[in-house]
C-alpha cells in the first residue's frame, strides 16, 4: 500500500504548499493590485477548491444523477477520501486484534 501513504503525504503538504502560494499570492494582489496579480489569486483559490475536490468532499457534479443526489442528499465524500479512510479503519482493525 505504498500509494495509500504517498497520498496521505501529498494530502499534508499539499495544504501547506496551497497555504504558502495562497498568502504569497494574495499578499501580492493586495500589495499591487492588477492584471499581474488576480489572475494568480484566482488560480490559487481554484487550486485549494481542487485540493477540496480530491480529499475531502466531490464537488464536481457534471451528470444529472450527480445534480439530483446533491439536491437532495448535499456533498458526498470524494472517492480519494473513501479509500483513505477504508484502508485507515483496515489498518486500525488489525490492530485491534493484534497482526500489525
Amino acid at each position: 500500500m505504498p500509494a495509500i501513504a504517498a497520498f496521505r503525504v501529498a494530502r499534508l503538504a499539499n495544504l501547506f504548499f496551497l497555504g504558502l502560494g495562497l498568502a504569497i499570492t494574495a499578499t501580492a494582489a493586495l500589495v499591487k493590485p492588477g492584471l499581474a496579480t488576480w489572475p494568480g489569486l484566482g488560480f490559487a483559490l481554484f487550486a485549494l477548491l481542487e485540493h477540496v475536490n480530491y480529499f475531502h468532499v466531490q464537488l464536481m457534479h457534471d451528470t444529472t444523477a450527480d445534480l439530483v443526489r446533491l439536491r437532495s442528499r448535499g456533498f458526498r465524500r470524494s472517492h480519494l477520501a473513501r479509500d483513505l479512510r477504508a484502508v485507515r479503519a483496515q489498518h486500525v482493525a488489525l490492530r485491534v486484534r493484534g497482526c500489525s
